[in-house]
């Protein structure tokens, strides 16, 4: 920079706070652009991450849903395809069971409403795929 300054000296000292205030100028405006790629950047990173775990939370919810039909389909003890609320009683009163309710962050009541709700007619008793 001195062989680029010493004329501008020469000349006036103006010229040398300007050509000094426009390097610095410069330098400011390059490293601004240089930071706002790498924030740029790493917002993606972050958006990605996002989705990986959305991604991740439907896969755990799909594979609960499977477990917990697995579940049901075991307290069909008579094999109807239906659960009446005797057999989801007598399967709620398991230890295995309530851990993996539990597990789930369920609670036996809410269990229970759950199979009230979806017993619409009123006969005590659930198909197994409305769950």
């Amino acid at each position: 920079w001195g062989d680029l300054a010493g004329p501008l000296y020469s000349c006036n000292r103006v010229y040398l706070a300007a050509f000094v205030g426009f390097i610095a100028l410069m330098l400011f405006g390059v490293l601004n652009i240089l930071t706002a790629v790498f924030v740029e950047a790493a917002s993606r990173i972050g958006d990605v991450d996002r989705d990986l775990v959305i991604q991740e939370q439907l896969n755990d919810n799909g594979k609960h849903m499977k477990a917990l039909r697995d579940v049901f389909r075991s307290v069909d003890t008579d094999g109807t395809g239906t659960i009446s609320r005797v057999e989801m009683e007598t399967t709620l009163q398991n230890e295995r069971t309530l851990a993996y309710l539990q597990m789930l962050g369920l609670d036996v009541n809410e269990v229970l409403s759950f199979f009230t709700l979806l017993d619409l007619e009123g006969r005590d008793e659930v198909a197994i795929e409305e769950l």
